[in-house]
């Protein structure tokens, strides 16, 4: 793949697809508030396309009459859905049958790595280290006996730290047993009970539209926690910086970066990822990386993690978005991105130069 654009062609249509923020709800990356979709609208038509946003939380039969009457020539999607574990797969599959160029993976990939336990079930069988655990369910709440403790126990189904938190972390079976029945009356489409590994949380992002692709892993050290664990309070806080502190890239060794690149390259692998997406592993205290979750439709916050990686090879938000355009529109034979600079490949800058003054906005989505 060539990276970037190689030549200026004309202005593309492109649709930018989302689920709007309401006023009544937090908006941690299901949903977009409006500054977010602002950005990333104004930066596609920086990139010189024609943009039209399209809000998606609507019947499908009035989705699909938009989108036709549209013509897209891409869709840009960031549209996470509303329902339960079918969400994040349902308006790719609408694009797929309409016969429209979309980036992101396929409503395969979004369909299964919804749901954390079944990810880590293929992880495993294909070689990649996970932790052992078990998907929990109202009708089938067992506990496997042979799980070493401490575990931690999670919504099987949810994103954007829902469900999280350090209060998960069961020392023994009744302990477990009474937070996987509170969590389920929470969350009626399973929960998932997993060995809790001890260790640093490390997020590795992937950018199929640039040169190294693989991206600085980054680390989220949670100064409030001896756990490290990014729960949804902390990835709302208005003040992160006293709570949380960002590494990247993470200071590791040879054979820890090695190990981590290696994970999250093999996963990425698995699961046939396209144009951008990101792994969250755990390192523990022995080096070993365990792969916990795959998101393929990551946020593009200015202070997202991808975001943050890419930034640190020398990518401007600017770069980033024209990437994940010209993967999508390699893939599909379209016209690439019409900016001729975005062929240069990214440099390595300090990890001091990372943070932007201006950006406020602080969700780790």
């Amino acid at each position: 793949m060539t990276p970037f654009s190689t030549h200026k062609n004309k202005p593309m249509n492109i649709t930018l697809a989302f689920n709007a923020a309401t006023e009544d709800e937090e908006c941690y990356g299901e949903r977009l508030e409006s500054e977010y979709v602002q950005l990333l609208s104004d930066t596609i038509n920086s990139l010189g396309h024609n943009v039209e946003c399209l809000e998606m939380s609507r019947p499908g039969d009035q989705i699909v009459d938009d989108l036709v009457a549209l013509s897209p020539d891409l869709v840009f999607n960031m549209a996470e859905g509303t329902s339960p574990t079918k969400r994040e797969s349902y308006y790719p599959s609408i694009y797929e049958m309409l016969g429209l160029a979309y980036t992101g993976s396929s409503p395969f990939l979004l369909r299964v790595g919804i749901e954390k336990r079944l990810t880590e079930k293929i992880f495993a069988i294909r070689g990649v280290n996970v932790p052992r655990g078990a998907a929990l369910t109202r009708r089938n709440n067992q506990i496997p006996s042979h799980l070493c403790y401490p575990v931690f126990v999670k919504p099987n189904a949810e994103g954007s730290s829902l469900g999280i938190s350090r209060e998960n972390i069961a020392e023994d079976p009744q302990q477990a047993k009474e937070i996987s029945s509170r969590l389920l009356e929470q969350y009626p489409d399973g929960v998932e009970v997993e060995e809790f590994i001890k260790g640093r949380e490390i997020q590795v992002g992937m950018l199929e539209g640039c040169p190294q692709k693989i991206l600085e892993p980054v680390e989220y050290e949670v100064k409030i926690d001896e756990h490290n664990i990014m729960d949804r309070r902390i990835k709302g806080s208005t003040d992160p910086e006293h709570i949380v502190q960002t590494h990247c890239p993470a200071p590791l060794d040879d054979q820890e970066r090695q190990t981590v690149l290696q994970t999250a390259t093999a996963a990425f692998q698995v699961m046939q990822t396209k144009d951008f997406g990101r792994i969250d592993l755990r390192l523990d205290e022995d080096g070993q990386a365990y792969a916990i979750e795959i998101n393929p439709l990551p946020g593009l916050r200015r202070k997202s993690p991808l975001v943050t990686a890419a930034k640190a090879i020398g990518l401007s938000y600017q770069k980033i978005i024209a990437s994940i355009i010209h993967s999508a529109t390699d893939r599909y034979g379209l016209n690439r991105s019409t900016d001729e600079s975005y062929r240069e490949r990214p440099k390595q800058t300090s990890t001091n130069d990372q943070t932007d003054s201006e950006e406020k906005k602080t969700t780790h989505d």
